[in-house]
């Protein structure tokens, strides 16, 4: 039986750095309105930070996810494994960071980044799992 690998039309890289950028406007732009009450100098240095961490952080999670859902020898298994192996990792990573940093409320922390990246992950996952179908019909 032949391995039919997960094709999803298109470049990953484009795909990841396009997230990538709408993360750092988004969650940027967030900070700098949580810091705007300590002056316009706090607020765009927390913007800069934030947008920086989102955009590296966020590169990184979605080519994980593709390079996950491109090991699944049919579309379903490419699915399962980028929609369920990339929350896994990020929550293993975010808890052991927080763990290392002896953060006191470690599940208050960071259950809410750990909760919305994994839904962002099966949403994003799913997303690929439609694009590849309808190429492989078209095909």
């Amino acid at each position: 039986m032949s391995r039919q690998v997960p094709r999803v039309p298109g470049r990953s890289s484009a795909r990841a750095a396009l997230v990538a950028v709408a993360a750092a406007a988004l969650y940027g732009s967030w900070a700098a309105v949580a810091n705007w009450p300590a002056g316009p100098r706090h607020a765009a240095r927390a913007s800069l930070v934030q947008a920086l961490l989102s955009f590296v952080s966020t590169l990184c999670i979605v080519m994980i996810l593709e390079w996950l859902f491109g090991l699944g020898r049919t579309l379903r298994q490419g699915f399962l494994l980028a929609a369920v192996g990339t929350p896994a990792l990020v929550c293993a990573a975010t808890l052991s960071a927080h763990a290392a940093a002896r953060t006191p409320n470690l599940l208050a922390t960071s259950l809410p980044p750990i909760l919305i990246g994994s839904a962002f992950g099966a949403s994003y996952a799913y997303r690929l799992y439609l694009v590849a179908r309808r190429a492989q019909r078209e095909a």
